[in-house]
């Protein structure tokens, strides 16, 4: 940025999932345990105190936060400025420490001290609107975004962020104008150019959201490989059954445990009226997805009924059962971890029909 003091130097950003993101990002999986009334304590091997003892301290915490220790790197500021050391950059890091641990009130807080400091550094306000925007305060964050802009007209991020805060809020005209400058900035900005295809799904524009998804793919098909999910939901409304089945093979290929390629194909064949390959991907989706991490379960079973023919009990349906049950525990026996990919996925369904069934659960559990 433009405007970098000496305790604007080491900013990290936060950026939501939701959508539940991810990286944005969307932040996904347990954080530490964490108080804002963390104390620390560390021998040093002087008699000094005071304005000495407080600088060492802050070097330790930025120690830790350079490693990714927020818990310790929040011990360590916390005690600089117990001890006397209150100068803007400790105020700057232990934010960034806050931010890194989810406590983002302490985060506004010291953030806002460094903007009383010096009511020009960019640094301070983009991290305070991150801080804003995961906290669900979309109107702060949009405010402080615009004033990064204001002060480097350069921050792709800043664009970016102030698109999610524009989509949260429901703008998502306003929200692909700045996706689009950022993507301007940057033609590389893949996370901008996923939730651009995102937004244009979510406006029901399908044609433009694949081409959007099809641009993240050919920047890079391996960070952007959920992106072959996201294309097959929009290809799947759009009627191109499939295309979305291609792409759908291609992630399951890909990712053999995310969850969601098997869901999604399962409903792509029952609208094709296959109903041996769909009940063998649902079924195969409810064996891995235990945890019900996409909240679709009551969904895949609703599909899995979708005619009443399908649902049906008889030797032929066990033998798909355990065909998939096969499946499943071939995919567990090599300890594939459920792969969290660089974003959130969506689920597919088709608007109009039995739209009552599966009550809750069949109005969508978009994660996006």
């Amino acid at each position: 940025m433009k405007k970098v003091s000496s305790f604007g130097r080491v900013l990290i950003i936060c950026v939501p999932v939701l959508v539940a993101v991810a990286l944005a990002f969307s932040c996904s999986g347990p954080r530490p345990e964490a108080t804002e009334n963390s104390t620390y304590t560390i021998n040093i091997n002087s008699e000094s105190v005071g304005t000495q003892f407080g600088p060492a301290q802050y070097q330790i915490g930025l120690a830790y936060l350079s490693q990714g220790n927020y818990q310790e790197a929040l011990k360590a500021f916390n005690s600089a400025i117990n001890n006397g050391y209150s100068a803007g950059d400790v105020h700057f890091a232990r934010a960034q420490a806050y931010a890194g641990l989810g406590l983002y009130s302490g985060a506004i807080g010291d953030a806002s001290i460094c903007i009383d400091i010096d009511p020009n550094l960019a640094a301070a306000y983009e991290l305070r609107g991150v801080s804003y925007l995961n906290s669900g305060e979309y109107a702060k964050a949009i405010t402080d975004f615009t004033k990064v802009l204001a002060l480097d007209s350069s921050s792709k991020e800043a664009y970016f962020n102030r698109g999610m805060a524009l989509r949260s809020m429901g703008e998502f005209d306003n929200a692909i104008i700045d996706f689009k400058r950022a993507i301007g900035l940057d033609p590389a900005y893949l996370t901008a150019v996923m939730w651009l295809g995102r937004t244009y799904s979510a406006l029901t524009d399908y044609s433009s959201a694949i081409e959007q998804f099809s641009r993240a793919i050919d920047l890079d098909p391996v960070e952007a490989a959920v992106a072959y999910n996201d294309r097959a939901v929009c290809e799947g409304r759009n009627g191109r059954l499939d295309d979305a089945l291609a792409d759908l093979s291609i992630l399951a290929g890909l990712h053999p445990s995310f969850y969601m390629a098997f869901y999604n194909r399962g409903a792509v064949y029952m609208k094709m009226n296959k109903s041996g390959p769909s009940i063998v991907d649902l079924d195969t989706y409810l064996c891995l997805d235990i945890t019900d991490k996409f909240g679709c379960r009551d969904l895949a079973d609703n599909w899995r009924g979708y005619y009443p023919g399908y649902y049906i009990n008889n030797d032929e349906n066990k033998a798909l059962n355990d065909l998939a049950t096969g499946i499943c525990n071939g995919i567990l026996a090599q300890n594939v971890v459920q792969k969290d990919l660089s974003f959130t996925a969506g689920a597919l369904y088709f608007p109009g029909e039995r739209s009552d069934f599966g009550g809750a659960a069949f109005r969508m559990h978009r994660r996006w």
